[in-house]
């Protein structure tokens, strides 16, 4: 059926960096994750819903894990689906941890509770956010390719609270544990120093801007599965993820074929042109057997041009995750592909149409096995509702060009991707 889814001083330290252990399985990710970047092809959140979008140009390149996400100009960061208040959850003990291959140096800046060393020219990897003073700082993290340090920041404040100078060449796994507002770094799976305790009585973790420190200075280099957690990592897990080295934190499968979503049975209410016989049939309609093993959009529409369907469940419910998949033919031919997915519900109160996901799709699809195939699973910010929308921006044009979806489930909270694991997997 189709359904619409680390006590050192700090001065000049040359750090022979342990190579990447290869690994022949993946970890199992530590529990508490809040946000995970894991920039295979795409910027959503594989812990939560706090999925990202790209500001200026943000490339795929090869990373440790898969892709990381690279950034090369002023303009270039990844902006989040997170609120300040969610952010502000995450106070004084927290982790982050990630793979890093700056390209670029930071600027001196002396290891101290109060200050301003921002110089405007910070490679801020995380922008920390702007606290409340006196009680409250955000925390961040700076990385270039001659220091490492954790950044505090509020009004007319933006000291490091622990600078560790090393070089760095190549793709590095940094780990911050931040605990009782006292940070403690990790490089390469190993403990290399602990800073000075934050002054301020909150610390909170941050995580709506990376990349780019906003004007006070700009990542140069590449990130690879960006993870904050809202706990201390313990020293055993840290050198357990660095050591599974380019297998990574074991990720879920991108279920499709799903026969227990909550789109089963929709009604389609309106739709941009079909040439699927029975727009009913996508939902699992009880008059269809065996369901649609696809939809099928109108062809000779120009490229960029957008199809959409719309469909009304049975009754309201949470949608908290879906699940796509598209077919897009057999290589050589290209045909039948969108470049764009976006997703709406219907407001219950106003009656508004609101953006639930709007992510691009990279072309040509993934080859798999014989064919060109896409499978999106992305968790969502929690949106009550029962009238629906999708939409796919078509690429190329001709004939055989309108694009082809196979899968859209959507799921209800009991289905979502917990703590970025499906349970049905």
């Amino acid at each position: 059926m189709f359904r619409l889814h680390p006590l050192l001083p700090p001065t000049l330290v040359l750090l022979a960096f342990a190579q990447i252990a290869p690994a022949q399985t993946c970890v199992t990710p530590p529990p508490g994750r809040v946000y995970w970047l894991a920039a295979d092809g795409d910027l959503d959140d594989r812990a939560r819903f706090h999925n990202g979008w790209a500001n200026g140009d943000v490339p795929f390149v090869p990373g440790v894990v898969g892709e990381a996400v690279a950034f090369d100009n002023d303009s270039d960061s990844i902006a989040t689906d997170v609120t300040l208040d969610e952010q502000k959850t995450l106070e004084n003990t927290f982790t982050w941890e990630l793979w890093a291959k700056p390209t670029d140096t930071t600027p001196d800046c002396a290891e101290a509770q109060e200050g301003n060393c921002s110089g405007f020219a910070q490679r801020f990897a995380i922008f920390p956010l702007h606290g409340d003073f006196p009680d409250d700082a955000g925390i961040g993290l700076v990385i270039g390719t001659n220091a490492i340090c954790v950044s505090e920041h509020a009004g007319f404040h933006l000291p490091c609270l622990l600078r560790y100078d090393t070089t760095i060449t190549d793709w590095t796994h940094i780990a911050v544990v931040m605990e009782d507002r006292t940070p403690r770094l990790y490089v390469n799976g190993a403990l290399v120093r602990t800073g000075v305790q934050s002054a301020r009585t909150h610390a909170y973790a941050s995580w709506d801007t990376i990349g780019s420190g906003r004007g006070l200075g700009r990542f140069r280099g590449a990130l690879d599965e960006v993870s904050l957690y809202d706990r201390a990592l313990s020293d055993a897990e840290i050198q357990g993820i660095f050591a599974a080295g380019a297998a990574g934190k074991c990720k879920p499968a991108c279920a499709s074929e799903h026969h227990d979503d909550a789109f089963e049975h929709a009604q389609v209410t309106a739709t941009s042109g079909l040439l699927s016989s029975s727009a009913d049939g996508v939902f699992g309609a009880t008059d269809v057997t065996p369901e649609m093993d696809s939809l099928l959009f109108q062809d000779n529409m120009p490229d960029g041009f957008s199809h959409s369907i719309e469909w009304r469940t049975a009754a309201p419910f949470e949608l908290d995750r879906f699940a796509l998949s598209a077919f897009a033919g057999q290589p050589p031919a290209f045909v039948r592909a969108f470049r764009d997915f976006k997703l709406f519900a219907r407001d219950l109160a106003t009656g508004q149409w609101m953006p639930v996901y709007d992510s691009p799709v990279r072309t040509p699809y993934p080859v798999v096995g014989a064919d060109y195939r896409l499978y999106r699973c992305a968790n969502v910010r929690p949106r009550f509702a029962q009238e629906f929308r999708a939409q796919f921006v078509q690429h190329g044009e001709g004939a055989f060009f309108g694009p082809r979806v196979m899968e859209l489930d959507g799921f209800a909270p009991d289905l979502i991707f917990a703590d970025g694991l499906d349970p049905a997997q």
